[in-house]
């Protein structure tokens, strides 16, 4: 019997700590050797908390250990460039929270280098492609149940652009974060709504917090038109002040010619009209499932949905987005070029 893959967890903060970690730790395909964060006593503390036995705050010696064969990326975006290029560079494979970079240029860099070592795994941990009302969307557009999709309405809201979110500070940071709440978690939205329909062809977007630069901004607020190369359109609402009471809404709509589905990315909640619903297994965020694909692509040799490829047009159309508030104009996405 082969050995179990070992695994190092680098950020031990929100993501890495309380979404990451519990789910490595009870897998049975792989095993944490070790925690990495900046603060040395945090990822002692963390690594006693789960079990884990070695701790460090020292990155380069990590990947230098040959007896490391996967790294899980949660550290703040901004590393995420040149992160990821010494993980494939070390030997190792990857999977890491969105998004997979902070700039459009950052993403395409990292994806060439992914693409120059394919015996490498690398994943976006983008969990609504993953979740079980995702997963339940894809199957009935997919096999016809819907007719022809003619309009997708997404809606994320949360606290996390208010105090109570209880967010890290690199949030509220344009270099650090790359963006507002669009980058944030919109992102999450965009690769679904990508996953269901292909490419989008336009977008037309509006925020409250636009600068009028024509550049990223610290957004909190964005509400988005826009329209698919397949000719589905639709809209995106992201608000990250919300006060609704009760959990966050991660809402989604499918307008078919056939039938319509309401779908919650939060609770697995399906209400379909004129069509039955999938079967695709047990309610979930998807934080699970995309841990089970990461580790049945590295398996199998094949690149995961998420992949860094993937990951680069989610940011175009998020830069997209971001230059339609920017600058008041409808934008194509597939005039988007890295700067």
């Amino acid at each position: 019997m082969s050995p179990l893959p070992r695994l190092a967890l680098i950020g031990a903060g929100l993501i890495g700590a309380e979404v990451h970690l519990p789910r490595l730790v009870n897998r049975t395909d792989v095993e944490v050797a070790v925690i990495i964060d900046a603060d040395r006593e945090r990822a002692r503390l963390i690594a006693q908390q789960h079990g884990v036995k070695h701790f460090s705050d020292d990155l380069d010696a990590v990947l230098a250990d040959d007896q490391i064969n996967i790294v899980d990326l949660c550290t703040p975006p901004t590393l995420h460039r040149s992160q990821v290029e010494a993980s494939v560079r070390a030997g190792k494979d990857v999977i890491l929270e969105k998004p997979l970079a902070t700039t459009l240029s950052d993403a395409e860099h990292v994806a060439r280098i992914v693409a120059a070592a394919p015996e490498r795994t690398v994943m976006v941990a983008e969990n609504w492609v993953y979740s079980s009302a995702g997963r339940a969307l894809h199957a009935l557009v997919t096999d016809g149940s819907l007719g022809d999709v003619e309009v997708w309405e997404s809606r994320h809201e949360s606290d996390h652009r208010l105090p109570s979110g209880g967010q890290p500070a690199w949030n509220y940071d344009l270099e650090a974060s790359g963006g507002g709440y669009l980058m944030q978690a919109g992102t999450h939205a965009v690769s679904l709504g990508r996953r269901l329909f292909g490419e989008m062809a336009w977008v037309a977007a509006t925020s409250p917090q636009a600068t009028g630069d024509g550049g990223p901004f610290l957004d909190h607020d964005m509400v988005v038109s826009l329209g698919f190369r397949s000719g589905v359109v639709g809209s995106l609402v992201l608000s990250g002040r919300s006060r609704r009471p009760g959990s966050r809404v991660l809402s989604q709509t499918l307008i078919g010619t056939n039938a319509t589905v309401d779908a919650d990315i939060l609770t697995g909640e399906l209400t379909i009209g004129g069509a039955s619903a999938p079967s695709v297994g047990p309610i979930s965020m998807g934080f699970d499932e995309e841990f089970d694909h990461f580790f049945a692509s590295r398996r199998a040799g094949t690149p995961p949905v998420t992949s860094a490829a993937d990951q680069v047009e989610t940011l175009r159309t998020v830069a997209a987005i971001y230059q339609s508030a920017a600058c008041a104009t409808r934008v194509d996405v597939e005039g988007i070029t890295a700067s």
